[in-house]
């Protein structure tokens, strides 16, 4: 909204910035059971996940070296990666070199209607962006939180803007693997805070980030802007 106004005079009256959401529908609670079956997944585990591409900005070598302590202190957990991309070489040969690759399921990429269920297998919820990725649309947030699963996040400005108190997530800062490692294992060792943080998460979703609520946000603003004078900009989304 700033580039637009400063660079090309954009009225502000003619911008509105819509947050990114979750369809709801798709992205529900299940039975953690059940998903681990579908996908093989041993209910002996607890299961740190992360959905996305594997670029560089998504801070997955911080996630890999906090798996060290989080297995150190929970023997039984185990990491989900969901996805694949450019860092996956160099993340596989750091999960080597740590001697993780029996604690990690690499999951290549997987269709979009199927990672419900992916999510729906895992115990914590992880998103590590790195301090130097900049703004952020973060839609795996709400895809998580739909399913109600607790979440650790990087406390990046767009994040944290977003994802205050009673939202289901928990901040920590980007780019150390100590921090990281630390919310991760209190959340593994405390199943009915878990249990209420998904909740919480859900509802949070619920209340201003499903796609309906996000299109009626734009409809209203479309309504209201109607009779405006007209401008070389109609409107920006």
């Amino acid at each position: 909204k700033d580039l637009l106004v400063r660079r090309y005079a954009v009225p502000v009256s003619r911008i509105i910035v819509l947050p990114s959401g979750t369809d709801l529908q798709l992205f529900v609670p299940r039975e953690p059971e059940a998903c681990r079956a579908e996908w093989g997944l041993s209910s002996e585990h607890l299961h740190v996940g992360f959905v996305g591409s594997f670029y560089r900005y998504q801070g997955l070598e911080t996630l890999v070296e906090a798996m060290v302590a989080i297995r150190r202190a929970c023997p039984n957990a185990r990491l989900l990666l969901v996805g694949d991309g450019e860092a996956a070489a160099e993340l596989k040969e750091q999960a080597e070199r740590a001697g993780l690759m029996d604690s990690i399921v690499w999951t290549g990429r997987v269709p979009y209607e199927r990672v419900p269920r992916l999510i729906g297998a895992m115990t914590v919820c992880v998103a590590p962006f790195r301090a130097d990725r900049g703004e952020t649309s973060p839609v795996k947030l709400f895809d998580y939180l739909a399913c109600a699963r607790p979440v650790v996040a990087s406390a990046v400005p767009s994040v944290a803007q977003i994802f205050a108190s009673e939202s289901g997530v928990r901040l920590v800062p980007p780019d150390d693997p100590r921090e990281l490692a630390e919310a991760v294992i209190d959340l593994l060792q405390q199943p009915e805070k878990r249990a209420a943080m998904g909740e919480e998460g859900r509802r949070f979703v619920e209340r201003q980030f499903g796609w309906d609520r996000i299109v009626e946000r734009l409809r209203v603003w479309l309504r209201d802007s109607e009779g405006a004078p007209s401008h070389a900009h109609s409107h920006v989304l």
